[in-house]
């Protein structure tokens, strides 16, 4: 599944490396150019309670467009019939 992740800070992060690590294209999008280049050269460094420590390289951009269509969750309140010409 194609997954764009808006919001890169801390729980947006979190989120985006345990997407990634369960096998998902995931993108994470943020507005602060210095977070994004941060995240691209040095991944997303996470420590579990057991102390482990891993880091993960997950892909990050400005560009909302840059990571082409992503999966959306449907909104309850759309026709159903509106949701079904988009594919969903």
């Amino acid at each position: 599944m194609k997954i764009a992740v808006v919001g890169a800070g801390a729980m947006g992060a979190i989120v985006g490396a345990a997407l990634h690590e369960a096998g998902h294209e995931t993108t994470l999008l943020d507005v602060a150019a210095p977070l994004v280049e941060r995240i691209n050269s040095d991944g997303i460094t996470l420590e579990a309670s057991t102390g482990v420590v891993r880091t993960v390289a997950v892909p990050a951009t400005t560009d909302p467009a840059a990571g082409g269509r992503a999966h959306r969750r449907p909104d309850p309140a759309e026709p159903r019939d509106a949701r079904a010409r988009e594919g969903q």
